[in-house]
């Protein structure tokens, strides 16, 4: 049996999804949509999957020193148009 690894594809919609990096704390990715603009990191502690092509796995970073935590999802940006939060 083969093993599994762990691959983290980020997109606005299913059809623009790419592999990124973890970690990679200097190489946010960049997401643009409809909607939406912006950049997203993911930090993965003891990452061992599948990255990008050509790109170097990065298992940590900082972010983990002395603390217990596993994993962080961050994004940042904006929003195409003005939204109520009705519509979110």
């Amino acid at each position: 049996m083969a093993a599994t690894s762990l691959r983290v594809r980020v997109g606005t919609t299913p059809e623009s999804l790419v592999v990124c990096n973890p970690n990679d704390e200097a190489h946010p990715v960049p997401i643009s949509g409809e909607h939406f603009e912006g950049h997203f990191l993911i930090r993965i502690n003891n990452f061992q999957g599948v990255v990008p092509e050509g790109a170097t796995r990065i298992p940590t970073c900082a972010y983990f020193e002395g603390h217990r935590r596993l994993m962080s999802i961050q994004f940042q940006g904006r929003f195409r148009q003005p939204w109520t939060a009705n519509d979110l």
